[in-house]
């Protein structure tokens, strides 16, 4: 991820799905859980040190009527991160917009060794927090990404997996292939890949370039996180995120 891209379109969808995972919005009843979230920023020291302008991926913002009502309390918060001028994770995590989380914001390592010690960080700070997000600039590392920093690789994820935790996975989509295409390899290889043994969730959120984000639940999470899912997409939301399969 890039500081630069803090509250655009793409967080927008982001947040409000982690929001909704995790109970905070909608607002989980009172029987119900709210599941601890850690975060990895895969913070890539790449990033270009020119400003974006708001106008080019905040737009959304002055889009009162289409977006404000999915949730209203992450809309607002991101208007005032925007207007602020001050795109970065630091003022992201003090919003309080994902609630009290674990988070790992060290910048990727262009060393093999560095990473593999950046990645078991990783999964230190996050602990045992119930929801894990990987948040890399393009996504999951295809065999040709050697040790990209816009990608995830499948060991440093893996054991997020392994400690039955769930799973939540930013992805872009490749040039290769239909998006329906594309969604049908990750849900076809990914379970193998991650020793990960239920059914694999795919959300593509589609205002502006579309991205998709992949949900491996942890079995004893899993009817839960379908639950929230229905709940959310029952909503406002519904004119934004489409789940695949059904696309």
């Amino acid at each position: 991820m890039q500081d630069r891209f803090v509250g655009d379109i793409g967080d927008f969808g982001k947040y409000g799905l982690l929001r909704a995972l995790t109970g905070i919005h909608p607002p989980a009843p009172e029987n119900e859980p709210r599941l601890s979230l850690g975060v990895v920023w895969y913070r890539n020291a790449e990033e270009s040190p020119k400003p974006r302008s708001p106008a080019k991926d905040a737009g959304y913002l002055d889009e009162l009527d289409r977006f404000r009502d999915c949730d209203p309390v992450l809309f607002d918060a991101l208007v005032e991160i925007v207007a602020s001028g001050e795109r970065n994770l630091r003022v992201l995590e003090r919003s309080g917009v994902l609630g009290e989380m674990a988070s790992h914001g060290q910048t990727v390592p262009q060393d093999a060794d560095a990473r593999k010690q950046w990645a078991n960080r990783a999964l230190e700070a996050v602990g045992d927090s119930t929801v894990v997000f990987v948040d890399p600039d393009v996504g999951l590392a295809p065999a040709t990404a050697k040790n990209s920093p816009a990608h995830a690789r499948l060991a440093e994820i893996k054991p997020v997996v392994e400690r039955a935790q769930t799973l939540v996975i930013y992805q872009s989509f490749g040039r290769s292939g239909k998006h329906p295409e594309q969604m049908a390899r990750w849900m076809e290889s990914l379970p193998q890949a991650l020793s990960f043994e239920g059914i694999v969730r795919i959300l593509r959120f589609r205002p502006c370039s579309p991205r998709a984000f992949i949900i491996l639940p942890a079995a004893e999470r899993a009817d839960l996180i379908d639950e929230r899912l229905a709940k959310m997409l029952a909503g406002p939301w519904k004119q934004h995120f489409k789940c695949y399969p059904g696309d």
